[in-house]
């Protein structure tokens, strides 16, 4: 018979609370408040101020662009040239047209040499 691996619900609940005590303690710094409960937060809300004048610095500063580099125009790229298309060169003679053309010197030879 297999052993089961599941924990009954109780003792993962007891390990989670365990677990979630252990981790306030580590992230609270020495000297300072213990961090706030869950119940403290869902009463009071959490404290976003502070995030939110910081936020609206930086809105301030980017709209006035304060301690910003002015941005470099990016320089704009030269258009390459396309070549021209090449022109098509000219059609060889088709074998009727070269034996036209030998036919047409073996006649002039011919008329040379009725002339000669």
């Amino acid at each position: 018979m297999t052993r089961s691996l599941v924990a009954p619900e109780t003792i993962l609940k007891l390990r989670k609370r365990f677990l979630t005590c252990l981790l306030s303690l580590m992230l609270a710094a020495a000297g300072t408040a213990p961090l706030a409960t869950r119940a403290q937060i869902n009463q009071t809300g959490p404290d976003y101020s502070a995030l939110s004048a910081k936020a609206d610095k930086l809105d301030i500063a980017a709209a006035m662009n304060v301690g910003l580099p002015t941005p470099t125009p990016s320089p704009t790229p030269t258009p390459i040239p396309t070549p021209s298309p090449t022109p098509s060169p000219t059609p060889l003679p088709t074998p009727a047209t070269a034996a036209g053309f030998f036919d047409d010197f073996d006649d002039n030879a011919r008329d040379a040499a009725k002339w000669s």
